[in-house]
């Protein structure tokens, strides 16, 4: 995987959710490089014929970059393995495959690499032989971008309010394992608190439903482990105590008996995958507000997060760089690079850099700049995740070590 000829599938990051083919065009020392790049819908290897449909073939050469978006538009209309959100059945355990294979060929239609898009439910304890022994904070650990800002807009917000579009369920099944939630307290008739989920000062969602798809879903996936980001709380402007703590006690009700208490052994680099497991345990939580987390023993610091607040590619791309290098981001337990673009206020008013266009211009690079920083990387975010392919690059890379 990601060498000559290898191949991965994305998800534009566009309304039209095209498919796009990816892969390594370089020439591997035996001679052997891609000379066509297909889609289909099986393994080709194990289904006849008459089974396999064949979307798009194409010409390498022509495409020099290893990119190629084809015109067949992104369905999922069911999860595959029993990991639908209202299954009864328990989900099946292992990488599970969509509908569409990536098949890289050498001139002569010898198969140099083949690949399925798959959801990966279960990656952690699938490859807990390899992944045990290491510190979460040594771990490249994939992540979404205000995570729950998924549904819920109002309508005309959309465009800047909306960065995923896979609900947090569909977003834990895929692979992601860290999550970025902006906490609003609203009042309603009867003056009781109840806790949203925003993005900046617009309302999107329940937390409640967030916390039940990851109950659920660590119900189902049990050495699963999750970091919890409580990344900011943007209303009311100034959180009074009471707030806070009502706050941390409806989480705790909710996900507590999940919760990972720290100590004061903790490695520099947290604790193994092992040792949370050992304690039957499955969630970090990180918390924005330091004094809770001197309060409360199972929140966790908050994280240093690298966000560039710019909508350049390559302002961002050398952000990200210049934080990665720095001592203080070596040092953290854990670190989150913000992989995304952010439009001006002004953009907002015209009407451009939307939050899907900006997703775009960064997600075909992000999967190269990981590989790249590799060892370096801790959290990663992103808007429109399945934009790229850093779930499964997070599998190869930690599993490498």
């Amino acid at each position: 995987m990601y060498r000559s000829g290898s191949v991965f599938i994305t998800v534009n990051s566009l309304k039209d959710a095209f498919i796009e083919l990816n892969w390594d065009p370089t020439t591997s020392e035996d001679g052997r490089g891609p000379e066509h790049i297909a889609l289909y819908n099986c393994d080709i290897r194990k289904t006849s014929v008459c089974e396999t449909h064949l979307y798009v073939k194409i010409r390498a050469r022509e495409h020099p970059k290893g990119y190629y978006k084809t015109q067949i538009k992104f369905n999922l209309s069911k999860l595959p393995g029993n990991w639908c959100y209202n299954s009864t059945s328990p989900g099946h355990a292992g990488p599970q495959d969509l509908p569409y294979w990536i098949v890289s060929f050498t001139e002569d239609l010898q198969i140099i690499d083949i690949q399925s898009m798959k959801i990966q439910p279960t990656w952690m304890g699938d490859h807990s032989d390899t992944l045990g022994h290491q510190h979460i904070g040594n771990l490249i650990i994939p992540g979404t971008h205000n995570s729950a800002c998924c549904v819920g807009a109002p309508f005309f917000t959309k465009d800047y309010v909306i960065n995923q579009d896979r609900t947090i369920w569909e977003q834990l099944v895929f692979g992601i394992r860290y999550l970025d939630l902006r906490i609003a307290c609203y009042f309603e008739v009867d003056d009781r608190p109840a806790f949203h989920i925003n993005h900046d000062f617009i309302r999107v969602q329940r937390v409640e439903r967030v916390f039940e798809e990851i109950k659920k879903f660590l119900e189902r996936s049990p050495k699963e482990v999750l970091i919890v980001d409580f990344h900011r709380f943007p209303r009311p402007k100034k959180w009074l105590d009471h707030l806070h703590d009502m706050f941390i006690h409806y989480t705790f009700n909710e996900l507590g008996p999940y919760a990972y208490v720290r100590n004061a052994s903790v490695h520099p680099k947290g604790p193994t995958l092992n040792e949370i497991w050992a304690a039957r345990k499955n969630i970090i939580f990180t918390h924005a507000e330091w004094c809770y987390t001197e309060k409360y023993l199972w929140l966790w610091p908050s994280i240093p997060h690298a966000w560039a607040d710019t909508t350049c590619v390559l302002s961002l791309k050398q952000f990200l760089e210049n934080f990665l290098n720095r001592d203080s981001t070596r040092q953290a337990m854990f670190h989150a690079i913000m992989a995304e673009l952010t439009p001006t206020f002004k953009d907002v008013l015209l009407r451009r850099n939307k939050l899907r266009k900006l997703a775009n211009d960064v997600n075909p690079n992000l999967t190269r700049w990981v590989k790249d920083w590799n060892h370096r990387v801790n959290i990663v975010t992103s808007d429109f995740f399945l934009g790229n392919d850093l779930i499964n690059l997070a599998i190869y890379i930690n599993s490498s070590r």
